[in-house]
């Protein structure tokens, strides 16, 4: 009788966790409509923290977690999901979005996705002298057309202006390559200290070189 009840007492708990189960899933295409392959999708539970489940697109574009781990809030799940691909990118540019899920029984969301071929900048960094320069640049989206080094730097720097951002790192020949850049307008930053080398416009499957940078003040 008691293992009678401890069964029964078992299921209930079960049939309640899964009540709280739901499910994400989505496909993602390209401009053309086929079914965008090697999208890594990262689901994170919440605002802090590594990402708690990832998936990629299969051959189909899809992409799917079931059930989601995130962390209820008052009868809600707020995931934030991550999109990245070598040569592609989000039709609006963006990388992140910020989910309202439900709590309810049986819940099943779809987010699907259009991407498009990304831009490509690629050049070499020098010092003033000439002398290539191996280090890591990174591309900052900017939210507006700023071209004023010295303010960019300082605004970014307060977490401002920054819609996005892009690393490369260049060889022993200074040279770098960065794909699947969305479109915009980008200040090129040397990193870690930030400084603004210069500034590069970016369309949807524009190829952009050679880009000439030059740093006045690398240590050398």
């Amino acid at each position: 009788m008691a293992r009678t009840r401890w069964i029964i007492a078992l299921c209930a708990f079960a049939s309640i966790a899964m009540a709280h189960d739901v499910s994400l899933s989505g496909k993602i295409t390209d401009e053309t409509g086929r079914p965008l392959w090697g999208v890594k999708v990262s689901l994170f539970g919440n605002m802090d923290g590594p990402a708690t489940q990832e998936a990629v697109t299969d051959v189909h574009g899809e992409y799917r977690f079931d059930p989601v781990k995130a962390q209820l809030v008052k009868g809600h799940y707020y995931p934030m999901l991550m999109l990245q691909h070598p040569t592609h990118v989000s039709e609006d540019g963006n990388s992140h979005w910020n989910l309202d899920i439900p709590d309810e029984l049986g819940t099943a969301v779809q987010k699907d996705f259009r991407f498009v071929q990304g831009g490509v900048v690629w050049g070499v960094l020098r010092h003033v002298m000439g002398k290539p320069i191996q280090m890591e640049l990174r591309f900052a989206l900017l939210m507006d057309n700023e071209t004023d080094a010295a303010k960019v730097q300082a605004t970014i720097n307060t977490g401002g202006i920054l819609r996005n951002s892009y690393s490369a790192n260049t060889d022993r020949k200074g040279q770098f390559l960065v794909t699947g850049l969305p479109a915009g307008h980008y200040a090129i930053q040397a990193m870690p200290d930030g400084e603004v080398l210069g500034f590069v416009d970016v369309a949807a499957k524009q190829c952009i070189g050679e880009l000439d940078l030059r740093r006045p003040r690398v240590k050398l």
